[in-house]
């Protein structure tokens, strides 16, 4: 049993294979160029191109698939498998586009027409990946934040992804869109929130690379940077953890491995809370790790999703 896992992002896919069996073997995590803003016909070739240099690499006569995931992020149809990306940089040339259905088409010879496809929301398959083999895997309830470009989020209890507005939990789980001082999460909880204050301390828009940098040689300017950033992200971040009253928080996303300089007030909040945070240093191989579970355990399926009868 043979598994194609990929982590689609804008600038890079990480992807991954798994073999199932009496000795499960899984490969390294492998870096492609996404091509996210090329012709349809090239980005199709990229994924196409990932799959073949997998099964490449396995004996003809093991050279076929069972399954395989995509985690990307929205807006996307993850049901059907159709991007709705638009206008955001990224994957334009494939919005509306059936991914399952094109793939079948270019590699029609290594894809079934019954192959089965898993499409997750990249934190849904994050926090699916930690649940299971992370730190969080001993918490009934655990909320996740992936801090990027955006504020990415799930909710989990019980080991299931809960998308229902109910217990303190937005509607899909997602919290980037919540009203935050005059605007919304997702302008400060992530890279161009950050960046907006190191505006006002340097002139000039310094990533969270070059801030920890700065942190890193004592820079007192880069420290209050990141000190205001840590309220702003305990502040919004609190409404939940008061309403959905989390075991854990777990962080992942580029940011959040700077979590030792904009941390404190977090970590106080949740100090007071009772709630434990961990920190995620590899939120792709989460990904992936969520994405194979999935695949391979039918019960790994959001709580709605069982609901529906999936």
């Amino acid at each position: 049993m043979t598994y194609i896992l990929m982590d689609v992002g804008g600038t890079q896919i990480k992807a991954q294979a798994y073999a199932e069996g009496p000795s499960p073997c899984i490969s390294g995590i492998t870096v492609f160029d996404a091509n996210s803003r090329s012709m349809k016909s090239e980005i199709f070739g990229t994924f196409a191109g990932i799959i073949d240099s997998f099964l490449m690499r396995l004996p003809a006569a093991d050279q076929r698939l069972d399954g395989i995931g995509m985690a990307f992020p929205g807006p996307f149809d993850y049901e059907n498998g159709i991007s709705l990306m638009q206008g955001l940089g990224k994957y334009d040339a494939i919005y509306g586009c059936n991914i399952r259905q094109e793939l079948k088409k270019i590699r029609s010879n290594l894809i079934p027409v019954d192959l089965p496809f898993v499409f997750l929301h990249d934190v849904e398959a994050f926090a699916l990946g930690e649940v299971r083999f992370g730190e969080a895997s001993q918490s009934s309830r655990v909320l996740f934040v992936c801090i990027g470009t955006g504020a990415g989020s799930a909710f989990c209890e019980k080991g299931l992804i809960i998308k229902e507005p109910v217990n303190g939990v937005p509607k899909n789980g997602w919290i980037y869109n919540i009203p935050y001082r005059d605007g919304i999460i997702d302008d400060y909880v992530s890279v161009r929130g950050l960046e907006k204050i190191s505006e006002r301390f340097f002139e000039k828009l310094l990533d969270g690379a070059a801030l920890s940098v700065l942190c890193n040689q004592g820079d007192s300017r880069a420290l209050a940077v990141y000190s205001e950033f840590g309220e702003d992200v305990a502040q919004a971040l609190a409404p939940f953890l008061l309403s959905f009253k989390p075991n854990t928080l777990v962080l992942g996303g580029q940011i959040s491995k700077s979590f030792c300089y904009f941390g404190t007030a977090l970590e106080k909040l949740c100090f007071e809370l009772g709630i434990k945070i961990a920190i995620s240093f590899n939120t792709s191989e989460s990904i992936l790790k969520g994405l194979r579970s999935v695949l391979t355990e039918p019960c790994a399926r959001s709580q709605n999703d069982k609901e529906e009868g999936f």
